[in-house]
């Protein structure tokens, strides 16, 4: 009966990969994983436009949590009036409404805590529902995102501390296609930028390469996906992985014996 909740999946035994489907009276989406609870986080790629927005914030420990909350706009960074900070008990997820603060604006939302918190927001738009997540900033490599629609996909980036240049690039499996986009991002700013339609087969779906540039402070990402009918989904972007650390292997016959 739970109205909101988080979830977390530890495996005992062998390893287990743990996906979530959310169903509401406004629609179904995928929740994505947030970062493991700690003290510093952004929230990034909350959309604009008519609808509630709510954030999510889990306390996972025994001692309740003093949390600070600053949204960073395009406008930039302010203190929510009248909610700059809010008490959150332990082992509990508090929710927060972020309409009347945000206004519609396309946004991120900035957390410091006392204690280890994790967080999330959901998006209402029409009978659809959209779900983000705490992550971490793009690093040097950036990040990937899949399945893109022509006409329909957009990024938001967000750069909380000191401005930043980032490059978009769409991608099929035969490499880059179109004009790359250079987009600069003011410190304490959140942009929404249109993804270029690229032409031919690649029109029906493609990937996006989001890769911030030397110099760059650091950048928050998510892929916003807007489709016919008021659908709206929204998918955080994570650091894209350059390095898959392998386990040792002995030479001898008990690596392969149960």
């Amino acid at each position: 009966g739970a109205r909101v909740l988080a979830l977390h999946v530890r495996a005992t035994t062998g390893r287990v990969a743990a996906s979530v489907l959310v169903r509401t009276g406004k629609g179904v989406d995928w929740a994505p994983p947030t970062t493991p609870p700690t003290t510093a986080l952004v929230v990034p790629g909350i959309p604009g436009g008519a609808g509630g927005r709510r954030l999510l914030i889990a306390v996972p420990g025994e001692f309740d949590a003093r949390v600070k909350v600053q949204a960073i706009t395009a406008n930039g960074a302010f203190a929510p009036q009248g909610q700059d900070t809010l008490d959150a008990p332990a082992q509990t997820v508090t929710p927060l409404d972020l309409d009347q603060a945000l206004a519609g604006k396309v946004a991120a939302v900035r957390l410091t805590s006392d204690r280890p918190i994790a967080a999330g927001f959901s998006a209402q738009a029409d009978d659809d529902v959209a779900f983000g997540a705490a992550v971490p900033p793009l690093g040097g490599a950036g990040g990937v995102v899949a399945d893109n629609r022509a006409g329909a996909s957009s990024v938001l980036l967000t750069a909380p501390q000191g401005p930043a240049a980032v490059r978009i690039q769409a991608v099929t499996g035969q490499g880059a296609v179109g004009a790359p986009q250079t987009v600069k991002v003011n410190g304490a700013r959140t942009l929404e930028v249109k993804v270029g339609d690229p032409a031919g087969e690649a029109a029906k779906g493609f990937g996006i390469m989001i890769t911030p540039q030397p110099g760059a402070g650091p950048v928050y990402a998510a892929r916003l996906l807007r489709g016919k009918g008021g659908q709206l989904t929204v998918l955080p972007v994570v650091p894209a992985i350059t390095t898959v650390l392998l386990p040792p292997v002995d030479n001898s016959l008990t690596a392969v014996v149960p």
